[in-house]
This record gives structure tokens, sequence and C-alpha cells, in this order.
């Protein structure tokens, strides 16, 4: 009923994949005074799929949505303004698990770019990975260095919605407990909660809010012309399913918090790196939908966007990022802007690992800030670029730029944090652009492969429309 994937190899013959592989095994048995595999850390990253950093409690939610995640941040290092690389899952993990930016939908491995696993299954680590979202199939490369792979399959009935985070973490403890002993683990788990549809165990967990302040504030995100048809009725629906959405995040908490504690009660939490991100946000009925996704919205007021895979706003993109581990500061809280490639250059850093080149920086090396220069999200044919921290540019596909007269918008983030109020500043803008091209021109992966038909009938499954996710929008 699920898929568990053995070991897989992918032999690259390039120069420079061969040189680095060639450094990592030396490393791996402890040249050059290194340590040796059963000396590293375990390492644990857990990627939540469609997690908000403000629905957090510890980023400044004003409800108790993640209790046992901020116990654990406050021995921590919290990343306050952490991006993620696109905002859908396939792009965005593939991103995440290679360090380097892309501009492809597809969400493949490409062979010639190392991952996680790839490093540290050549480092002598029990590699374990276990993914409630479907997207993550063997057979675009992502079973490739596990020891033991498991992701959710598309049942041919029943549900969609993916494994329970608590099952995921059954999953997860049982491969575990399968590993050998005395060597170090590295453990990915991506529970699908809190995506849609939003179905917590306990429905009641938090109930809708209704507030002067609040309703206010979706009356300004929406189009003028729809702002009458927004009947008390179906503002407590968007406020319902909201609450529904903190319920999954506390569900997911809980888990999170169990998995931990089995850890412990294994011996084998006090060395571990601990990571937690996300792939993406969500929308949360707060902004106007683009126009060619109107008609297959969900809910009443098809006019607000609700999903993600559209947009790269910072709901879309602002996803948490906290790392706990021998040598990770504890209660340190940190503003620079960080994106998903910064995750496995760090990762590899506090295993004592090299990384293979990458686009982002280990963000514990002593010269992280100064190597940061400008952030990149993309979907499809779209794309966003952050500036120094505080300008975001975001350019829309091709297509929505013909189709609906649609224009690069720029956002300054320091005055506008939720990105509200465009600003109008044409040589800024234009020069963003012109970076942004750079970055699309240089990240086009040679023999690249887009959304094939199967790729299709799972985001079908997965509850996307047509137009969402799609190269061509």
């Amino acid at each position: 009923m699920f898929e568990v994937s053995p070991r897989t190899r992918v032999r690259i013959d390039t120069q420079a994949r061969a040189a680095w592989l060639l450094a990592a095994v030396l490393l791996a048995v402890g040249c050059g005074g290194g340590a040796t595999s059963r000396e590293r850390p375990n390492v644990l990253l857990i990627s939540v799929d469609t997690l908000r950093a403000d629905h957090l409690s510890l980023y400044g939610h004003d409800r108790a949505t993640s209790p046992r995640i901020d116990a654990w941040a406050e021995g921590a290092t919290v990343f306050e303004r952490h991006f993620s690389a696109s905002s859908w899952t396939a792009p965005s993990m593939a991103m995440l698990f290679t360090g380097r930016v892309r501009s492809d939908n597809s969400g493949k491995l490409w062979p010639d770019q190392p991952t996680l696993a790839d490093v540290f299954d050549e480092a002598g680590y029990y590699t374990i990975g276990v993914s409630s979202n479907t997207l993550l199939a063997d057979a675009r490369g992502w079973g490739r260095s596990f020891d033991s792979y498991e992701r959710y399959p598309i049942p041919e009935r029943g549900p969609r919605n993916g494994w329970h985070s608590s099952e995921v973490v059954d999953r997860a403890l049982a491969a575990l407990d399968a590993a050998p002993e005395g060597v170090p683990v590295f453990l990915w788990v991506m529970p699908f909660d809190p995506h849609q549809p939003y179905l917590p165990s306990d429905p009641t967990t938090f109930s809708a809010r209704n507030s002067t302040g609040r309703h206010d504030r979706f009356l300004r995100a929406m189009p003028a012309q729809a702002r009458e048809r927004l009947t008390p009725e179906m503002y407590r629906g968007i406020e319902a399913a909201i609450a529904l959405y903190e319920g999954e995040i506390a569900q997911v908490d809980a888990s999170i918090g169990r998995l931990f504690d089995e850890l412990e009660r294994r011996g084998r939490l006090e060395r571990t790196v601990r990571v937690l991100t996300a792939d993406h946000g969500e929308g949360l009925w707060q902004r106007a939908a683009p126009p060619d996704t109107v008609n297959k919205e969900k809910g009443a007021i098809p006019e607000l966007y609700s999903t993600h895979g559209a947009m790269l706003e910072p709901e879309q993109i602002h996803v948490p990022l906290i790392i706990s581990g021998p040598g990770v500061p504890a209660g340190v809280r940190r503003s620079e802007p960080t994106w998903s490639v910064d995750v496995m250059p760090t990762i590899l850093g506090l295993a004592g690992l090299d990384a293979p080149p990458t686009d982002g920086v280990d963000l514990f090396a002593d010269d992280a800030a100064s190597r940061r220069t400008e952030l990149v999200s993309f979907i499809s044919r779209g794309g966003s670029i952050l500036a120094d921290g505080r300008y975001q540019l975001i350019v829309p596909t091709p297509k929505r730029a013909e189709k609906y007269g649609l224009t690069p918008v720029l956002y300054d983030l320091h005055e506008d944090p939720e990105a509200r109020r465009p600003i109008d500043d044409p040589e800024l803008a234009a020069e963003l652009e012109a970076r942004l091209q750079v970055w699309w021109d240089s990240r086009r992966h040679e023999g690249e492969d887009e959304l094939d038909d199967e790729d299709r009938a799972v985001l079908e499954a997965l509850g996307y429309t047509d137009g969402e996710a799609d190269q061509e929008r």
C-alpha cells in the first residue's frame, strides 16, 4: 500500500561530481584529522508541508498553535526571515535538498546535482526518508541514496490527504529502529498536515474568530467589485477554515513533540542536529487571487486566494527555520534573510561534512552574512527577487503578463512587511528584474523536463486545478 524504496544509485560521470565524491569519501573515513562517521551527529530534518511562519506562536501568532515547537526553539537558533525558493512543493523541496536554485517546475532530482541524502550516504550515514507528499516520488529521484524511503501513494479509492503526521512519526521510528547500531542517522520526515483539505483530528481545537479588525483586513484584500458580496456567513466560513488550518498546525506540533520524546527515549536526541522548516506557506484568503485562478478557487469568494503555488507574496514563501544541536547557539533569534538553498550547506556544516557547490551559504560560518546578496523564488515562468533583505520584486509569468496585462510589482518589506502597498520606483524595478532574469537564464538545467502527464494526475489528485503549478501559466 505504500512505496518503500531500497537504496538506489545513479552513476554520475561529470568531473565535478566525481571530484566532490572523492573529497566526501576521504573526509568520511577521517583523512586530515576529520571525525569518523561514527563520531558524527545524527541529523533530523523536518520539512512540514504548507506551514506559514506567521501562524506559529514563536513567530508572533496570537494563538498557541505550536507549544512543543516553541519549547524546543528556546534552546535553538530561530531564523525570523526565512523564505522558501518556491511556493509549491516539488521545486521548493528540490532546491532545499540540493542547495541549488532551479527555474524549472518539475521537482526532479537531477543526477548531476548531489542531494543531502547523497552526501550523508557517502559519509557513512544510515539514511531514512518518510514523505507524506506523494509528489516526491522515487521515480523522480527522491529515493536515491536512502537506505529506507517511504512516500504516500495515491490510493485508487478513499481519501488522498497524505499520511497523518502521527503516522509519519510511526513510520520514521520503525525505520529508525531497524538502523544498525553505532552508525549515525540522517532522518528526513515530511508531514502533509496542514495542507488542504484542513482535517484536524479534533476540529474544535480552535474556534472561528470574528472581529471588526480582521473583517476589515479581509475587505481591504478583496477586489472592490467583490467586497459587497462578502456576507457575514461567508466571512465566518473563511474564519472557520483558518481555525481548521491552525488546528492542523497544533496537530503536527504534537506529532513533532512525540518524535522528539521518542528519540530521547531511545537515547538518540542529545547528539542530534534538529532542523525544522517548510516547503511553502498558504494564502488563507488574505489576498486577491491571480486572475487565472479565480474560477478555480475553493470557497464562496473565488476572488480571494486560499492555497499556494500561483503567487510569491510573503504569506506564500515566509516559512520557519529552526535549528538546534551540537555547534548551534541556543536561545538565539536571527533577523537576516535566509532561504531554502541555505539549508543543505548549513546542515552539512553542522555534521562536519563538506558541501558540494551550492547557491546557499552555511548559516553558521563566520562569513555567512557577507556572502548574502539576494534571494530568489520561482513559480513556473514567474519569479521573485528580494534584494538587500528589503525590496521584493514579483514578476508575473509571461502568459499572465500577456493575457491579463500584469506587470512586475515592487514592495518595500521594511515599511510594508505583508506586501500590501506597491511602491513606484521604475529604475529599481528594472534593475531587479534584470538580476532575476540572470538567475532564470543561468539555472535552466540541460535536459530539463517539466510536468508530465503523471505529474499532472498527481496534482489533480492532491486538489490542484489545471492552472496551478503549471509551466505554461
